[in-house]
């Protein structure tokens, strides 16, 4: 009787070349896309600050309409709700900053995470604020680990967007973005 040579399927030393091909494959490219995600958070914020000082203009607009740009704390209405304001454009300290930018609803006290991003802390500035004592509320992508929520310095806390309120009238709020460790 002859036994058939013909093989079919594949011997273990093919197997395991393939399976080694496939674990240096992915352990280049791993590092790869851990890096996306990192520049998708650094990207988010950096689009949280656009759609602050975008909304900051506008709303600086309806202020200097309505009288109130030049006040330390004043108010706008927006249909039902008033929006607060320092110095024309909206407080970060109460939820007009969620009025006014679309995703920042209900980011109003340090802890609040509302599913798109957090609001970590803000610092014990004084009002009025000073260039020396400046006020200012540092925020961050929806789910950021971070447990700092003692900030001294603007800028401070990895990856996160500090807004700092306008120190005098005339003064544009000022960003800091902090893309380290996203």
């Amino acid at each position: 009787m002859r036994k058939s040579t013909l093989n079919k399927g594949f011997t273990l030393i093919e197997l395991v070349v393939v399976i080694v091909i496939l674990g240096i494959l992915a352990v280049t490219a791993a590092p790869k896309f851990l890096n996306i995600q990192d520049d998708a958070r650094a990207s988010t914020l950096a689009g949280l600050k656009g759609g602050i000082q975008s909304a900051g203009e506008i709303t600086y607009g309806k202020a200097a309409v309505a009288g109130v740009e030049n006040e330390l704390i004043g108010h706008i209405d927006d249909g039902d709700e008033s929006i607060r304001l320092t110095y024309g454009y909206p407080d970060a300290g109460n939820d007009s900053l969620g009025l006014v930018v679309d995703g920042m609803q209900g980011l109003d006290m340090a802890g609040d995470d509302n599913g798109q991003f957090k609001y970590l802390t803000m610092n014990s500035g004084a009002l009025p604020p000073t260039d020396a004592n400046p006020l200012y509320y540092v925020y961050s992508y929806s789910g950021n680990p971070t447990t700092n929520t003692t900030s001294t310095t603007p800028g401070d806390i990895e990856c996160t967007l500090t807004y700092i309120m306008p120190a005098t009238p005339g003064e544009v709020p000022r960003f800091v973005l902090n893309t380290d460790g996203c």
